[in-house]
């Protein structure tokens, strides 16, 4: 059974000495929660954790050269025309591109792709309606206190370990900053998640 917002909150209640309620209001226990989280996407992010991982579609419709990037995405990992992979450039050479298309006025389905701000730009208009799949990073959503915690439970005792010491040091009017506090544990912890969920074991070979 998947562990919630309440459910974590309720745990971390027993350490702060608080089973009635009386001393950490909801929502600021579940504010709390969502500085954890925003900390752990970061440091899942930039270990390339599948935990972050994800993919959807997108339509670039006809007569555009750009949509928009999927929501919450953070890092995109690769877009996809059916089995046909679109090629990253850095923003100036994607518009260079687009311009010599747009003034020969070339359209069709697009090969190369930037970011540009919150959308994704091509470097010539389509033909037609494409429908890219995407694959991507994405920052979790802000979590409420029904809600399911993130990562498949995975690391709900640093979740929990964090908002004890958040809620603790509040109280004593010395708001401590979860990225500072954590950092670096959260860090080897994603790493030996990274790692061990990465390894991939050699395939045996006769030796013949």
């Amino acid at each position: 059974m998947a562990t919630t917002v309440g459910d974590i909150i309720t745990s971390a209640r027993y350490d702060l000495g608080d089973f009635g309620g009386q001393k950490y209001d909801d929502d600021q226990l579940v504010d709390y929660v969502n500085r954890i989280i925003v900390l752990l996407d970061e440091i899942l992010i930039t270990q390339n954790s599948d935990f972050t991982l994800t993919s959807g579609t997108a339509t670039l419709s006809s007569g555009e050269y750009s949509f928009t990037a999927p929501t919450r995405s953070h890092i995109i990992i690769a877009i996809f025309d059916g089995t046909r992979q679109l090629i990253k450039e850095s923003f100036a050479d994607v518009m260079y591109r687009y311009q010599i298309n747009n003034e020969s006025s070339t359209t069709g389905s697009p090969s190369y792709w930037a970011y540009n701000n919150g959308n994704i730009i091509c470097n010539v208009e389509a033909d037609d309606d494409y429908t890219l799949t995407v694959h991507y990073h994405v920052k979790t959503a802000a979590l409420t206190i029904i809600d399911n915690l993130p990562y498949n439970d995975f690391f709900n005792q640093y979740i929990r370990e964090a908002l004890v010491t958040m809620a603790s040091k509040s109280v004593d009017d010395k708001v401590v900053n979860v990225d500072k506090e954590f950092y670096m544990l959260f860090k080897h912890a994603v790493a030996s998640a990274v790692v061990g969920r990465n390894f991939v074991s050699k395939p045996y070979h006769l030796g013949f």
